[in-house]
C-alpha cells in the first residue's frame, strides 16, 4: 500500500500526462510558488495568478489582478481545468 504522499505524487503525474491547464492562486507567495514550480515540473499548463508583479515564477501564464474583480476572476478561470 503506498503512503498518502506517494498516493498524491501518483495522482499528480497521470493527471499531468493528460496536460492539464491549473490555475495556481497566490502564486507570489511561499506555498504558491513552491506549488507552481512543482507542477510546472510535472507538465502541467500553470496559469499563475497574483495580486502583485511576479518575478521568477516558472508558469505557462502569469495573470496579475485582484480577486475580488468579478472580470479578474472569469478571465482568470476560463479554459482552466483545476484551480
Amino acid at each position: 500500500m503506498q503512503s498518502f504522499p506517494d498516493t498524491i505524487h501518483s495522482i499528480l503525474i497521470d493527471m499531468a500526462s493528460r496536460r492539464k491547464r491549473v490555475l495556481v492562486v497566490g502564486a507570489n507567495g511561499f506555498i504558491g510558488r513552491a506549488l507552481t514550480s512543482r507542477l510546472v515540473s510535472l507538465g502541467y499548463h500553470v496559469v499563475a495568478a497574483s495580486h502583485s508583479q511576479c518575478h521568477g515564477i516558472s508558469a505557462s501564464q502569469i495573470r496579475t489582478g485582484d480577486l475580488r474583480d468579478a472580470r479578474y476572476c472569469r478571465r482568470i478561470t476560463r479554459d482552466v481545468d483545476i484551480i
